[in-house]
């Protein structure tokens, strides 16, 4: 149903004789609720009385049932309960609209609360758009039903604006990437769905541009004066200044993104963790960069006092910082990347490998306690073992310096309450002492398989 309209059937296309029981077809595969023989009636036949309507429908139902028959389960296409119809969605069907609609809708949701489009994302979003042959019901017209038409140009445009949506959502994704000739694509489908956009145009002169075509850019300028001339709109100052510079060969390819999302890792109250690529240094990073949730003055407090901790630790035992940043405006924290299982992951070690293990973090603690630095949240989940055996400790998030509360503004208990000291839950001031307790309790859940008792606060 995107593009002219075609029904298939066990690999044959199947002719249906009457326009009208093709609506009918059309407007319940669609439309899957249950509806009312009257509304039908009216739908496809207002210019008829009541009576001669719904004789119409009636015929209309038994053209379909003829044509379509049983399902290969055993089922009617059409379930007709009472004084209502509907298509019956327990057969196995497959309508293009619903898969573009749930493959795109999906993906923006995810954009949306994510902030950030991942590979994964852009994937399925060019799924869906591939899905987008043409118009919704492209060239089926009921001109004499003024009520179908309009639901048929509502559905249009809804769907379009869908696609519309995506497209910008792609072109951005590629253009940071660097991915001109994709972007391009994607910009010039833009183009073609609203060439009164001076703004569509002007995006993929710029892209051309870019990628090094200054012929097509100048000839896409020419193509956005020839359609804004039809409709004697001039060319914006904002068009004409970005053609005198490409003319002039004064445009030059921007920078990239230098940090490629590729899959998320992990997240929390405050930040996303991302499996990243570093352009410019060709590696695999972790990008931690905060939540729309995270961007409250704590969370940036406690994002910044990371960045600190972290760039004043150097030690192999302890995740490397490798560059603050921001992304798009949000600030990010660029870290190397640690593959491997945390202490919750992996099987119970026998007593010599317990003892490596606590010896690396010891050390880990030993060299953050001599930068005066507390990490607050020792517990398994933030203690990766490398594939080659070495311990890495983790998330700084809630380290802090010697001598402050370990209470925030707003009454929040800091670090994990199964892991953290008597005093560190009472919300008192915490030392060294506290990331030992901490250790203590993690070393005897990796060896015994449990939790100590809870100690009296």
């Amino acid at each position: 149903m995107l593009g002219p309209p075609m029904v298939v059937q066990r690999g044959k296309v199947v002719s249906i004789p009457r326009r009208k029981a093709q609506a009918l077809l059309y407007y319940l595969i669609s439309d899957q609720r249950a509806h009312a023989r009257d509304k039908l009636a009216t739908l496809l036949w207002e210019e008829c009385d009541d009576a001669r309507a719904r004789r119409n429908l009636s015929n209309a139902i038994a053209t379909l049932r003829g044509v379509l028959g049983i399902s290969p389960q055993g089922r009617d296409y059409m379930l007709a309960e009472g004084d209502t119809l509907c298509f019956n969605t327990a057969v196995d069907y497959h309508l293009d609209v619903a898969v573009f609609e749930r493959l795109v809708a999906a993906a923006l949701k995810e954009v949306q609360e994510q902030g950030i489009l991942l590979p994964a994302t852009c994937a399925q979003l060019e799924e869906g758009v591939a899905l987008y042959h043409g118009d919704f019901l492209e060239g089926f017209v009921l001109p004499e039903c003024l009520a179908f038409q309009d639901w048929v140009s509502y559905e249009h445009q809804r769907l379009q604006n869908l696609l519309v949506e995506a497209c910008e959502t792609l072109g951005h994704y590629h253009e940071s990437r660097g991915a001109y000739r994709q972007a391009v694509a994607c910009v010039a489908c833009l183009v073609q769905i609203d060439d009164w956009n001076e703004d569509f145009h002007r995006w993929l002169m710029g892209l051309y541009s870019l990628d090094g075509d200054r012929a097509a850019a100048m000839r896409q300028y020419k193509v956005c004066q020839q359609v804004l001339a039809r409709e004697n709109m001039p060319i914006s100052p904002e068009t004409e200044a970005l053609f005198q510079r490409i003319q002039q060969g004064q445009e030059t390819p921007r920078q990239r993104e230098r940090y490629e999302l590729r899959a998320e890792l992990g997240k929390g109250r405050m930040g996303v963790v991302y499996r990243a690529w570093d352009a410019i240094l060709e590696r695999e990073v972790a990008l931690k960069v905060l939540s729309e949730a995270g961007l409250d003055k704590g969370a940036l407090a406690r994002f910044r006092r990371e960045s600190r901790v972290l760039a004043c630790l150097k030690h192999p035992n302890v995740v490397t910082l490798y560059e603050i940043t921001e992304r798009q405006g949000v600030p990010c924290i660029v870290m190397e990347l640690v593959e491997g299982k945390n202490l919750h992951q992996v099987s119970p070690p026998d007593i010599p490998h317990a003892v490596e293990i606590a010896v690396q973090m010891c050390a880990a603690l030993e060299h953050a306690h001599q930068q005066g630095v507390v990490h607050r949240d020792v517990r398994p989940e933030n203690v990766m073992i490398t594939h080659d055996g070495l311990v890495k400790v983790l998330d700084f998030g809630l380290a802090r310096v010697l001598g402050q509360s370990s209470i925030t503004s707003s009454g929040e208990l800091i670090g994990s309450p199964l892991y953290i000291s008597p005093e560190q839950a009472r919300g008192g001031i915490v030392d060294h002492r506290a990331d030992l307790y901490s250790l203590g309790v993690v070393l005897y859940e990796l060896v015994t398989g449990r939790l100590p008792p809870l100690p009296p606060l």
